[in-house]
């Protein structure tokens, strides 16, 4: 399925083709010794100056904070010439007490850097206003992210103010040493202008102490909060701030970091963590702690059923036009990250936010919850998705289950016919995939048409390593769990055809040929050998053009078949 939106479903890959190669590369940033307890007024020892040359690829830098306590901790920077390039490094180094563990292991303090960090601080760097909400999915890495932050100010010898949220002081970093603030009236105004101050959100809706956004105030804020207005709106309408949200984790990045996890067990496989993934949606917290032991995955579960079935066609359109902070039923408040993603809906700007349902199974979850079938509640939802721009992926989404229901009959007594449409080709064009051709929505009175059958059949949902070993019979619709599959969304077989159905609310799309591939090692285990029927659902009015690999054009017969659903 594929849509106007561009959002990060997760991708349909056998976990084993990923390698953490994929993430980065760079230098690793770790400890050397554990730093001394942080006291009100640590001094940290400045840096050895040097004649401005870069450090050899070599050299190690000792880059470490924490204490017994949990607070931030002293920070210890020795370096030479222009110090390491944190920006290139692929991990950091974290005394294990610095934070409760969250994507970081209790016994290694490892923490990756994500890429996403990275373009996040290049546009705190370049954020014209007085600072900056970073905000994203629970779990996302909101609060490692100002640890990364902390680690690049320092590394550039900026003044740094660190608060974790809670009633603790915050903790100001500079060449004179580290200091822990008590009495604010008398600190404040000794703090050079433009000091960054990372503040982290506790648990609660409260926002951080209100010195650091007064608009006198020399800070430039760096907020990290979940996307709740209630938490930053003041400080922003005060000081002017901007937002950013950070996009949610993909698949290779949640397999890379699964090496710095420590499991009560053996660690989960790649294709225990990734059948997770594609099922609950891509929270790296989520994922693990599900992974961590069977019964986590089945406390989970229940509690999802049981949450969602407070779930009203109400709270769906409320959950799609709010950010959380109008949402007064805090349980469907709660419920808002487990159904629904948010990622930016830009990733150049970033200040915009988009709010899909991640994965197919969730979606069926939502439909399953008000009683999808032909009713007025289908058409509301599917309004509702679609009518939001930042959720026109869940639209897409909700078209493509409706595709399957109508279709396959499901719901229905009888049988019925649809037409369907041969699509037009042009000639082959050259593209980084190879030679492709295009094929087109025919809208000519001359369009060749054809009749489908669509009749009662049973859903059959499969993971996409049991593609390979299904045995196939006329009475089942086969669907993909993993969602926005960029080949078909759904086929089934009829009378020894193949019948392959793409469902897309967008005007264009690819069909790639690793997913034609793996199907046609099904159909041929199947002993299907014929000419297979390729047909793109469209809703009335639409068109659609899609690019075929030159070498496929004459195994396929593409069609159209518009559905009102």
């Amino acid at each position: 399925m594929n849509t106007r939106s561009t959002t990060r479903h997760p991708p349909a890959v056998p976990p084993e083709e990923v390698s953490t190669s994929a993430i980065t590369k760079g230098d690793t940033v770790h400890p050397r010794k554990r730093p001394r307890d942080v006291k009100e007024e640590a001094r940290l020892p400045a840096a050895k100056k040097g004649k401005g040359k870069a450090p050899a690829e070599s050299q190690e830098t000792t880059f470490d904070f924490g204490n017994r306590d949990m607070t931030v901790g002293v920070w210890k920077l020795i370096h030479n010439g222009n110090g390491l390039r944190i920006e290139d490094a692929m991990f950091l180094w974290l005394h294990k007490n610095c934070l409760p563990p969250a994507l970081l292991t209790q016994t290694r303090g490892k923490l990756m850097i994500r890429d996403e960090y990275r373009e996040c601080y290049k546009l705190l760097e370049t954020n014209p206003n007085h600072g900056a909400v970073v905000s994203g999915q629970p779990g996302i890495g909101k609060s490692l992210f100002l640890y990364y932050c902390l680690a690049r100010r320092l590394s550039q010898r900026q003044p740094t103010v660190f608060h974790k949220g809670g009633p603790g002081p915050p903790h100001f970093f500079s060449e004179r040493g580290l200091y822990r603030c008590i009495d604010m009236g008398a600190w404040v105004p000794g703090v050079p202008q433009g000091t960054w101050a990372l503040l982290d959100s506790t648990d609660t809706a409260e926002s951080p102490p209100w010195f650091f956004f007064n608009q006198a105030s020399p800070f430039y804020i760096v907020h990290a909060a979940f996307p709740d207005n209630r938490r930053y709106r003041s400080w922003r309408n005060q000081k002017g701030g901007g937002i950013f949200y950070m996009s949610p984790w993909s698949w290779p990045e949640l397999w890379a970091c699964n090496e710095l996890q420590v499991f009560p067990s053996s660690p989960p496989t790649a294709q225990i963590l990734y059948d997770i993934f594609i099922k609950y949606g891509p929270s790296p917290r989520l994922v693990y702690d599900l992974a961590a032991a069977p019964t986590n995955a089945e406390n989970y579960a229940h509690e999802l059923q049981v949450a969602v079935k407070k779930l009203a066609l109400a709270n769906v359109q409320q959950l799609m036009r709010t950010d959380g902070s109008d949402i007064v039923d805090s349980s469907i408040a709660n419920l808002s990250h487990a159904l629904f993603i948010v990622r930016p809906r830009d990733r150049e700007t970033r200040h915009l936010y988009a709010r899909d349902v991640p994965t197919a199974y969730l979606m069926e979850l939502i439909l399953q919850r008000i009683h999808i079938t032909l009713s007025d509640a289908a058409e509301q939802l599917y309004h509702i998705f679609r009518d939001v721009s930042e959720t026109s992926a869940a639209a897409g989404m909700l078209f493509q289950h409706s595709c399957v229901r109508i279709l396959a009959r499901i719901d229905y007594d009888g049988a019925k016919e649809f037409e369907i449409k041969r699509m037009v080709g042009s000639n082959p064009s050259s593209s980084r995939w190879g030679l492709r051709s295009r094929f087109d929505t025919d809208e000519s009175p001359q369009a060749i048409s054809e009749k489908f059958l669509g009749s009662p059949r049973i859903l059959h949902e499969y993971l996409d390593h049991e593609l390979g070993s299904l045995v196939l019979t006329d009475d089942r619709i086969y669907v993909p769990l993993a969602s926005n599959s960029p080949t078909f969304d759904f086929f089934l077989v009829d009378h020894g055809v193949l019948y392959a159905f793409q469902a897309t609310t967008a005007n264009a799309h690819g069909t790639r040929e690793a997913g034609l591939l793996k199907l046609q090692n099904t159909a041929t285990s199947n002993q299907i050998t014929g000419r297979w029927k390729w047909i793109f659902v469209i809703p009335p009015g639409n068109v659609v053009s899609c690019h075929l690999p030159e070498n496929w054009k004459h195994r396929l017969d593409l069609y159209t078949l518009h559905l009102d659903v």
